[in-house]
């Protein structure tokens, strides 16, 4: 993202405070930022179905790869959210 950003024509933000606050080297000073558009829109949901057993016992092997507090990436599917369950989310 840091490269974009140094290489772009014209930074635009979108600022949204439904957002959650991530950690890391994810940070971009206001200085860097040409335009900021403001959308305090509710996040995009998507149901769900329950998952499988089969897809729940995948899941369960993921599961027990991630130690606690981890910060992981989920993808949308039943799958992930058998894994998000059994990690208590």
């Amino acid at each position: 993202m840091k490269s974009l950003i140094k290489n772009a024509k014209a930074i635009i933000a979108q600022v949204n405070n439904e957002l959650p606050y991530t950690y890391g080297d994810t940070l971009v000073h206001v200085s860097e930022i040409d335009h900021f558009v403001v959308s305090n829109r509710p996040l995009l949901t998507i149901p769900s179905e329950s998952p499988s057993e089969l897809e729940m016992k995948i899941g369960s092997f993921v599961a027990e790869l991630i130690p606690d507090k981890a910060t992981i990436q989920v993808e949308l599917g039943k799958i992930a959210d058998s894994v998000l369950s059994l990690k208590g989310f």
